[in-house]
């Protein structure tokens, strides 16, 4: 009861804080809104920082565990500011809105004077033809919720203006975790920038343009272009190999005894995979049918161990294109099964006692 009590009055702390009101709150763009997570949008500056000179809206999504100290997503969280005009370019704005928020938090429960901001050099990154300047921060703060002791968490921030909507972005991934792409929790952040659409992609510019990351659309491309040839000596995990070489990818080593080779960063859910992602296979068997006014279609396909790449997602991820080498039945030659072949996995079949793990490419340390 003690534990309920606190977190209930810790949620109705955020909530008055964070209360929206509809006329404040935009239609869209919104972050993801993942299942289980608590969503707040409200007015920018928040009700916490009145002292900010910028205007616009606000938006945070809460992962299960981010008031309990003891769970991995503990005090992570991103977080977007979708402000009117271009502004928020300087890095000294930036400290100064990062200082702001979250002083207002602590409520005077934490001299100001003492926060520590340190933000890191400009990254030049890319989103929907947009320049993006990346920064990591540090901020030695407090956590007024649920320690009630100082608290130091790490950022990568994004920052950029979108022409189309005459708005600037500013989304901040935070956590006490150190960053780094191959971690749990930062593999949960780091979709919520791959996914975010400042703008609409026309529909007869879709086709000419690419929301992948950078490294995976070079992944990607390599495994189209070698499409029917062999790569290096045909067996599967050298594709995957030469595809992160020729992208400029981080390697990792495949000296694991049991083979379950990491590629990247780990993707939580296969509904979240993009062309260039690396799939891992142990004792993977589809097996389904399926029935349209046609016919009656039957499928089972076994992968004991395999790596292949994706080249294609539909059906909300339920259904991968993929191309790999090294594969195919009794009825193939063994010249004919090292080419690399694009095929077609249905998720969804997937059967119990095997799985299939989806890595992105990351770039070197």
């Amino acid at each position: 009861m003690k534990r309920c009590a606190l977190v209930c009055s810790i949620l109705l702390a955020v909530t008055l804080l964070a209360s929206p009101t509809r006329a404040d709150v935009r239609s869209n763009p919104h972050l993801e809104r993942p299942k289980g997570w608590r969503l707040e949008e409200t007015a920018y500056p928040p009700p916490w920082a009145q002292e900010l000179p910028w205007k616009g809206a606000l938006e945070i999504r809460f992962p299960p565990g981010w008031f309990d100290k003891d769970s991995p997503f503990y005090w992570s969280y991103p977080v977007l500011y979708w402000l009117e005009g271009d502004i928020l370019s300087r890095r000294d704005e930036l400290e100064r809105a990062l200082l702001a928020y979250d002083a207002g938090l602590y409520r005077g429960a934490f001299d100001r004077a003492k926060v520590k901001i340190d933000v890191g050099k400009d990254k030049a990154v890319e989103k929907l033809g947009h320049g993006v300047v990346q920064r990591t921060v540090t901020i030695e703060g407090f956590d007024p919720f649920v320690t009630k002791a100082p608290l130091t968490t790490y950022l990568t921030t994004f920052r950029w203006y979108c022409s189309q909507s005459q708005h600037t972005a500013v989304l901040i991934l935070r956590s006490p975790k150190p960053f780094a792409e191959s971690d749990r929790v930062w593999s949960t952040l780091l979709p919520f920038w791959e996914k975010f659409a400042c703008h609409d992609v026309p529909k007869d510019k879709a086709k000419g343009t690419s929301t992948l990351p950078p490294l995976n659309e070079k992944v990607a491309a390599y495994a189209r272009a070698n499409a029917g040839q062999k790569v290096g000596d045909g067996i599967c995990i050298t594709l995957a190999v030469m595809a992160l070489k020729q992208a400029g990818a981080r390697a990792f080593p495949l000296d694991r005894a049991d083979g379950d080779y990491a590629w990247g960063r780990l993707i939580e859910r296969h509904q979240d995979a993009l062309p260039g992602d690396i799939l891992q296979f142990r004792d993977a068997v589809f097996d389904g049918r399926r029935v349209t006014k046609r016919r009656t279609v039957w499928w089972h396909e076994e992968y004991p161990h395999h790596t292949a790449i994706v080249s294609g997602v539909s059906e909300g991820g339920n259904v991968l294109t993929v191309l790999h080498q090294n594969i195919g039945g009794k009825e193939k030659s063994e010249a004919d099964k090292k080419v690399v072949q694009e095929t077609s996995l249905r998720m969804d079949s997937l059967q119990n006692g095997g799985w299939v793990r989806v890595y992105r490419p990351i770039a070197p340390e």
